[in-house]
């Protein structure tokens, strides 16, 4: 019913200059209408329903179809209110229910279909000309709003509002059910992979231009570990990131092997150093390749590293195996991680601490990028 009188009024006013030209007396009429509603219209007042202190979770109930906005302002003194707006097509009635710290404002909205008159009429013109809201709440900041999506409101929070949940009712405009919840999260993580895939056709698309650009470079030895845990030498003519990152993922294997018994410690400490070894080869044979020499030391020197951390990372293994097997006892375990733990960590931030370097320079190490010279 508002709506329509309002959208009636408007029509009124846009005819306003046909009747100026057409029926003088009528257009100017309304024009005067217009101009009492702009000079003389007021402000309705606000009925006023205030809580008793010590509420910390209050929920809004609406009963009417659809959603009623609700403007949640921050209480000034600690008090809960909430304003409503009576006004010639719409009345409120509202009721207060509480219990200990929790309270419940139930808000019955009914329409009026009064007759239109002249003063009504300029009401409303001047209503459609200002912002007030119908409903507005004041809370402190201790209190938590319960409205749920069934409950009919919408609550609208600005900036620099607080209460406890504030996050995620301005998020939501009310607090979301589980099922609700479920789906927000649902279309984010949809959406978060949606951009993880653009990132990732990005990349490849710059891997490819990367790996086009690599010039031909003598042979070079690609280390590769077989299922007995030795490890075997090819020969291949062409360095890529695609066969860094293959010779790293062998290193994984290797070390699935020895978590298996496939292979014993000292196999596997030396196979782990001859890979290690030769990845950093290959990856020293890739910058000269892209006619970044002065990366070559760098390289050697993180390639060091993290060979002295998967060496560790084999002691650690070990123990765990010999704990898994009743060879050595929980205490026993315990104190050969504590023995590597600090040192672990150490090394593990001075790798990281390394591969940004190496990044500012332009040598991506975890995808074995290197971006030529401009």
């Amino acid at each position: 019913m508002r709506k329509a009188l309002l959208a009636a009024a408007g029509c009124l006013l846009v005819g306003v200059g046909g009747l100026v030209v057409s029926l003088p007396k009528a257009g100017q009429e309304m024009v005067g209408l217009y101009n009492r509603a702009v000079t003389e219209g007021t402000q309705q007042e606000y009925q006023v329903k205030e809580l008793s202190a010590g509420i910390t979770q209050l929920e809004l109930i609406c009963q009417q179809s659809g959603m009623q906005f609700v403007e949640v302002r921050n209480s000034s003194d600690g008090i809960i209110r909430l304003h409503y707006l009576q006004d010639p097509l719409t009345e409120y009635a509202v009721e207060v229910t509480t219990e200990g710290d929790t309270a419940q404002i139930i808000i019955t909205k009914q329409d009026k279909q009064p007759l239109l008159s002249r003063e009504m009429l300029m009401q409303l013109v001047y209503e459609g000309m200002s912002s007030q809201s119908s409903l507005i709440l004041e809370v402190p900041e201790t209190v938590s709003l319960v409205s749920d999506e069934g409950d009919g409101v919408y609550l609208g929070v600005d900036g620099g509002v607080k209460f406890a949940n504030v996050e995620l009712i301005r998020n939501y405009g009310y607090l979301p059910s589980e099922n609700e919840s479920w789906r927000q999260k649902y279309e984010e993580a949809q959406s978060e992979i949606q951009q993880l895939t653009w990132q990732l056709e990005d990349l490849q698309s710059e891997n490819d231009r990367l790996q086009e650009e690599l010039m031909l470079q003598p042979e070079v030895t690609v280390i590769s570990p077989t299922d007995n845990g030795e490890v075997t030498i090819e020969e291949k003519e062409n360095i890529s990131p695609s066969d860094i990152l293959q010779m790293e993922m062998e290193f994984s294997d290797l070390r699935q092997m020895f978590k298996n018994w496939k292979i014993n410690m000292n196999d596997y400490t030396q196979s782990i150093q001859t890979l290690n070894e030769g990845t950093t080869e290959v990856r020293v044979q890739q910058v000269i390749q892209g006619d970044r020499p002065e990366l070559e030391d760098p390289i050697r020197q993180l390639g060091a590293l993290i060979n002295e951390y998967n060496q560790m990372d084999a002691q650690v293994l070990d123990a765990e195996r010999d704990y898994n097997e009743g060879f050595i006892d929980q205490e026993q375990y315990n104190s050969i991680v504590q023995s590597y733990e600090d040192s672990m960590r150490s090394l593990n931030n001075e790798i990281a601490l390394d591969k940004g370097a190496l990044a500012q320079q332009g040598y991506y190490w975890d995808s074995a990028v290197l971006v030529p010279n401009s």
